[in-house]
Formats: structure tokens, sequence, C-alpha cells
């Protein structure tokens, strides 16, 4: 169309731009499928599987790879249309003069460049951070022996330091005067500590549980009512799953400040108690030797510990027994169950009864009008029954 009115030069330029870009376009398709082809045949290498972050995290790696390597690749056939179009070095110079545009804020120039450059700066702060966390936890720790929960703790303070020094770091890419922003930090951080005292007083929490710890990833904890392992341990608040299978978000000031039952501070051992009640005139030396060798012989009930049995008092009904055995938490319920029914079924192997509760009702005295009223309904029932060899019609 161009040709046609006479613009010559536009349509050769236009022609020659559309066959090259789909040429360059051609090209980066190809080099993009050999590109992602070579790195996931790479990642997939034994010697690279050997790495638990890559092997736990294959596909995310993989993906992340592809979409990165498919970014610079839009970016350069962008950059080979500008250039055919020779109109890169006016996009060049426009970039260039938006991002030197500043402004002066008292005796304070921010340019524009320096805007993005916090953001960009911020951004690769939170994948390093990330990034950094991941190979302490999966790659570092796993080949380092140290005592339980240290390994959590070195990760948490190492993401802060790494936020911490990124934001200075895009502080000062913005072009504040960081002498002047501490001065200024300092003043507003009165201020905004009484409106946010309860984030502050979380985030502290939070690093003395990194220090303390008390708790731990992992642990069974028991917190106002609430009982279930702790899951993560973050910046503000900590995580917890129920057993019911909910997570409960508590603020790490709570975990601090309140009382906090640990089941699995030092180990992972529970004692479980299971009430059993026997028949009066039963043997009680041959009962606690009976649920004493069913409780023994349980493979998930621990030896040391080991598992014992005692008489427990005279019941209304029944002579009482106690038997105590330690668990883990993890098979606790499910062995105290084994273990009961193991205890059933040797007592009633052995004619040992199990008996239900009863109560017999003795009448001292009765009102004499009650006494006639029933005996009167009695005779009544007793006329109205047939008596015996007569047909009722």
């Amino acid at each position: 169309i161009a040709n046609v009115f006479g613009f010559v030069n536009i349509a050769v330029l236009l022609s020659n731009t559309v066959v090259n870009s789909i040429i360059n376009f051609i090209i980066v398709v190809l080099v993009v499928r050999v590109l992602n082809s070579a790195f996931s045949i790479l990642l997939r290498m034994p010697l690279v599987l050997k790495l638990n972050l890559i092997r736990n995290h294959l596909y995310l790696i993989e993906k992340r790879i592809h979409q990165t390597v498919r970014l610079i690749a839009i970016l350069l056939w962008f950059k080979s249309i500008f250039k055919n179009l020779n109109i890169y070095n006016n996009v060049y110079e426009w970039t260039t003069g938006l991002i030197q545009t500043s402004w002066s804020i008292g005796k304070t120039t921010i340019e524009f460049g320096g805007i993005l450059n916090f953001f960009l700066i911020i951004v690769i702060t939170y994948y390093v951070a990330g990034f950094v966390k991941s190979i302490l936890k999966e790659e570092v720790f796993p080949r380092i022996r140290l005592p339980r929960g240290v390994p959590g703790a070195i990760t948490m303070i190492t993401g802060y330091f790494i936020a911490g020094y990124g934001i200075f770091l895009a502080i000062a890419a913005m072009g504040v005067d960081l002498g002047k922003f501490g001065l200024l930090a300092g003043t507003l951080g009165v201020g905004i500590g009484f409106g946010l005292q309860g984030i502050v007083a979380n985030f502290i929490a939070g690093l003395v549980l990194a220090f303390e710890r008390p708790i731990q990833v992992g642990d069974t904890i028991e917190v106002n009512n609430l009982m279930g392992d702790v899951v993560s341990i973050g910046v503000r608040s900590s995580t917890i799953r129920t057993f019911d299978g909910s997570e409960v978000i508590i603020p790490n000031s709570t975990l601090i400040t309140n009382d906090v039952v640990n089941w699995t501070l030092s180990d992972r051992k529970k004692r479980r108690d299971i009430h059993v009640g026997v028949a009066y005139g039963s043997d009680p030396h041959q009962v606690i030797e009976i649920i004493k060798k069913v409780a023994s012989e349980h493979p998930n009930v621990l030896k040391t510990p080991a598992p014992w049995a005692l008489f427990d008092g005279f019941g209304d009904s029944s002579l009482n027994f106690r038997i105590r055995i330690w668990t883990t938490m993890d098979t606790g319920m499910t062995t105290k169950s084994d273990v009961a029914i193991g205890v059933y079924d040797a007592l009633a192997e052995a004619g040992i009864e199990i008996p239900f509760p009863q109560q017999d009702i003795h009448l001292r005295s009765i009102d004499p009008d009650i006494e006639k009223k029933a005996f009167r309904e009695k005779t009544e029932q007793t006329k109205k029954r047939p008596q015996a060899g007569k047909k009722q019609v």
C-alpha cells in the first residue's frame, strides 16, 4: 500500500522488517526450544539430581528456567524489530531520558531510575533470600550435624539479614542519604511503634523463638487449649496444624507470653493410661499379669520406660485397674486402642468378666395411697387376663 502511494522507502523498510522479524522469530523459537531442552537434560543428569534442591523441586526449577529463557528471547526479538525499523536509538534515548527524570524533595533528589532500582533490588532480594534459605535448608544442614532447631534458627536469621541488607541497598540506590534516612527512620520509628506495637512485639518474639528455640518446626505443642504440630515459624506468626487437619495462625508473642506445653521438646515419648474394670471375685494378681503381658507384647509400646499395671481401687461394680504405657506421639492413639482391645480379648479368653454398672433399689416405705392404687391396678389386670381352659368370645 505504501508503494502504491509513492512511499517507496517506507515500503522497503516495512517489507524488510516483516521478513527479518519472521526470520528472527523462527530463529528465536528454535533457540528457545534447544536451550530449554538442554536445560531439561542437564537438570535430569544423575550428578545434578544428587542435589536435594534439584531433586525435590525439579519441575518448579525447570519451569522458572524456561520462563526466564522465553522472557530474554522476547526482549531480544523486540530489540531486533526496533533495529530493523531504525528506531532502536530513539527508543534507547527516550528510555534513558525517562530513567534520568528527577524530582527534588528538599535537599534530596530522586530519579525515576532510582525508583526502578529500588523495586528491582527489592524483588531480587526477595528471590535471593528465598534461594539462600532453600540452599541452607535442603543442601547444607542435612549434611551437617547440628542440635535440633539450630538449622531453622540460622535459616531464619539469614533471611532477616539478607532482607535488611537488601532494603538498605534499595534505599541507597534510590538516591536517599542513609545518614539522613537513619535519623528519619529513628523519628518515624517512635511514632510508628505506638501504632504497630503488636507487629513489633510479634517480630521480636519471632527472634526470641529463633534464638531460645522453646519450640521448633515439627514439635507437637498445646497452647490456649489448642493442640497440634508446628508447621512453620515466621516473622510475625507461626502456623500450627491441628489433629483435625485445620491450620491455625498464632502470633509469635502468644507463644512467648502464654503457657505453652511442648510435648516433644526433648523427645517424642508420651504416656498413655488405659483403665479397665473386672468383676468382683476375680483374681487381681492374674488380671495384672494378663494386662501387663498384653501391653508388653505390642510392637509400638516402648520398652523403656516399660509398661506397668496396677490395682487402682474398689469401684461400685468392679475392681479397677490401670495400665500405663509409653508410645511415640505418632502412634499413641492407635496403640492405645490396640492394647485396649487386646486386654478385652485376653480377659475374655481367661474367663474374667468385665462388668457393667448395676444398682439395686430397696423400698423401705411407701405411701399407703400409692400402695392401694398399685394393688387395684394389678387386680384389674388379673381379671382382664383369660382364664386357663376358657376361650374368649
